[in-house]
């Protein structure tokens, strides 16, 4: 018997298309928010290989993503 893997979660609605495609993709999405509240840039984040990495989503829509891991932080190119 197959169990689903899927679970409900809240996701901003501007940003959950794009956070539904990643999960879809099979990246574990770890949190997201599309930028309102007065901020100037949406992110979301997910685990690679047990690392963080955040991608910040500018409007227009460029993004930088940058990984994480331990207090370390360094700007990393998106593969694709």
């Amino acid at each position: 018997m197959e169990v689903s893997q899927r679970r409900e979660v809240l996701v901003d609605a501007c940003i959950a298309p794009l956070v539904q495609m990643l999960n879809d993709f099979g990246v574990r999405t770890t949190g997201s928010c599309c930028g309102h509240g007065g901020h100037t840039h949406g992110w979301i984040r997910f685990e690679q290989e047990g690392e963080i990495i955040e991608v910040k989503i500018w409007p227009g829509g460029s993004i930088s993503p940058q990984k994480e891991k331990g207090a370390e932080r360094a700007t990393q190119p998106l593969e694709r």
